[in-house]
């Protein structure tokens, strides 16, 4: 009967799959969506704030739904909704909070890699290990050759990283053609970027970035290597959604063809802009297409085609800018049918196939109050920096 809610909780601690479902929630050339429910719980497998009753649709307790929304290019969104009967008052894991608010707060915590055998992180991950990126395209590499900080003090963990301890953007670099990356919401002063220094001594290749397990234990045929505590969208009031029941946070996250540090950076920097400051879509022809905007966790545009005429051409201007740049945008449009889309840029016609993929949904939920029924999903491989025109027509034969 004791209250466990001071505990740490970690839906990774649920060995046995008691609270952890995953799967694909909708798949179309367009695009996937995969569902993960899970829970935190101790190693009891015990549930915080289970005693203040029942707020999400599973049980008692905090309860986690994600979504993770993948393009053909390899973009992916992360949607993490955590129930909570105290998400009222919940806040994000910051240092200096943590020891006041421990009750009510929520960490979020990635970037960790694990490696089966006899493979260390070492074999997949060069020295030069991730880079940190600002909104600006600015950028910094950060080896742990040496380990940039030995000395667990918060000040130490985020003096080591300065003037990037702010940053909202890593690359990890791996010895791949792809390189991995994360994008998280900017904000200026409060983003907190850290590295948990080794609890061993850290002799490679054995250890780099080492989270969990805490020690290199011989035979267990797992090394954990995680490359930082990386909360990328800010401390303060930075929850993208909060609500009496439930806290969201979301991230993007993809793969940069690797051409050198700087090459990759602007990359990232630019598919950041797409995505925080995404570009003005606006109808400039004459129908009853209403466009509701931008949706951030399913990275599209959102457009009614309710009243449009079957014969009819939409056509948008995407206002594109090097601020606001088009990079491979989605189109989410309402009430279209079943008709095959005909799309062109800047008059140019496009290929199915080859320039842009869609898909259909009988029913959708986007999670907005709205009816999505008979929804075309259009992806558009095309990338600008200055705006262009965007004409969707239904080949109707």
């Amino acid at each position: 009967d004791h209250d466990i809610s001071e505990e740490g909780f970690e839906t990774t601690a649920d060995g046995g799959n008691i609270f952890t479902r995953i799967w694909i929630e909708s798949v179309n050339d367009a695009r996937i969506v995969v569902r993960y429910r899970s829970a935190p719980v101790n190693f009891s497998n015990q549930l915080p704030h289970t005693q203040l009753g029942q707020v999400a649709p599973y049980g008692p307790g905090d309860h986690v739904d994600e979504w993770f929304t993948i393009y053909p290019d390899g973009t992916y969104t992360r949607e993490v909704k955590v129930w909570s009967p105290v998400a009222a008052k919940s806040v994000p894991y910051t240092d200096d909070r943590i020891e006041t608010f421990f009750f009510e707060t929520q960490e979020f915590l990635f970037n960790n890699m694990g490696m089966e055998g006899e493979r260390y992180l070492s074999d997949d991950l060069y020295t030069n290990a991730m880079n940190l990126v600002k909104m600006d395209g600015t950028y910094q590499v950060f080896s742990y050759d040496p380990y940039p900080v030995m000395q667990f003090e918060w000040e130490d963990l985020r003096s080591a990283f300065e003037p990037f301890e702010n940053a909202n953007m890593v690359i990890l670099n791996t010895k791949s053609l792809l390189r991995p990356y994360t994008i998280g919401r900017e904000h200026p002063t409060n983003n907190w970027i850290s590295c948990y220094p080794n609890e061993a001594s850290p002799k490679a290749p054995h250890h780099i970035f080492n989270e969990w397990p805490v020690d290199d234990i011989p035979g267990e045929g797992y090394i954990g290597g995680g490359l930082g505590h990386i909360v990328v969208t800010g401390d303060n009031n930075s929850w993208f959604k909060q609500e009496g029941t439930s806290v969201t946070k979301i991230y993007l996250s993809g793969y940069v063809n690797h051409t050198n540090d700087a090459g990759n950076a602007e990359y990232v920097k630019n598919v950041a802009r797409s995505w925080l400051k995404a570009a003005e879509l606006i109808e400039t022809s004459s129908t009853p297409a209403e466009i509701y905007g931008y949706d951030m966790p399913q990275k599209a545009y959102l457009v009614d085609f309710a009243g449009v005429a079957v014969t009819s051409s939409v056509t948008f201007k995407l206002d594109a800018s090097n601020t606001s740049p088009m990079v491979n945008p989605a189109i989410l449009i309402n009430n279209w049918g079943s008709a095959l889309p005909i799309i062109e840029i800047n008059n140019v016609h496009l290929n199915p196939g080859e320039d842009f993929k869609y898909g259909y949904y009988s029913i959708l939920d986007a999670k907005d109050g709205r009816t999505w029924q008979k929804v075309l999903i259009l992806w558009i491989q095309q990338s600008s920096t200055s705006p262009v025109t965007i004409k969707v027509k239904q080949n109707i034969p």
